[in-house]
Parts: structure tokens; C-alpha cells; sequence
């Protein structure tokens, strides 16, 4: 779900594929009628929030960052924005983005 005034945003590449891939893989392994999806909207405070959920199968207990979050929490920051993880057991996960607007190139920004 994109709105008409995100789709001239810029974000760097290879930010969106590898969470897509890991709610795929990881998240709707073994899961009967999985579901990924991609929401992104413009908040008023500047800021691109994309939101990627699964109904999945969760996460029992505490989420640890292992090298996949944790990679995507540090690329967010690096780009001055936020991210934050949810999930319960049996109820999916979901990952949230907050990136600062940027309609310019940044090297390899599509």
C-alpha cells in the first residue's frame, strides 16, 4: 500500500528487499495462507514510515537482535531515522521504519 505522495520518495536500495525476504523466509515458514505487507505513508513530523508485517509465526519471547535486525536497526540510524520490532508467538512479526524525507539520489537510492 503506497500513497500517491510516496512514490517520488527516494530510499537506498537494498533496504526493503532483505526485511521483504526475511518475513518470507523466516516468518512464514511452515505458516498455511502467509501474508507480507509493505505499507508506507508520510508522516507530518518529515519522516518515511514503512512498516513490513507478517502473520507468521512470531517471535516467542524476547526479540534479540541477531544479525539481521540489528543490521537493519543500524542502517536506519545511519540514514537518521528509527526502527522498532514486534512480534508475539503465533500472532507475526512486524518491522517499522521511520527514515528522514530525501528526494535526492544518495548513491544507489531507488
Amino acid at each position: 500500500q503506497v500513497p500517491e505522495d510516496c512514490l517520488s520518495v527516494l530510499i537506498p536500495k537494498l533496504t526493503l528487499q532483505p526485511i521483504v525476504e526475511n518475513a518470507i523466509i523466516h516468518g512464514l515458514d511452515g505458516v498455511e495462507n502467509g501474508r507480507v505487507e509493505v505499507r508506507v505513508a508520510l508522516s507530518g513530523d518529515g519522516l518515511l514510515r514503512i512498516s513490513v508485517s507478517d502473520n507468521g509465526r512470531g517471535i516467542d519471547g524476547q526479540i534479540i537482535e541477531g544479525f539481521g535486525l540489528k543490521g537493519i536497526r543500524e542502517k536506519a540510524e545511519t540514514l537518521g531515522g528509527r526502527c522498532r520490532f514486534s512480534g508475539e508467538a503465533g500472532e507475526g512479526f512486524e518491522i517499522e521504519l521511520s527514515l528522514p524525507l530525501d528526494k535526492k539520489d544518495k548513491g544507489g537510492a531507488v
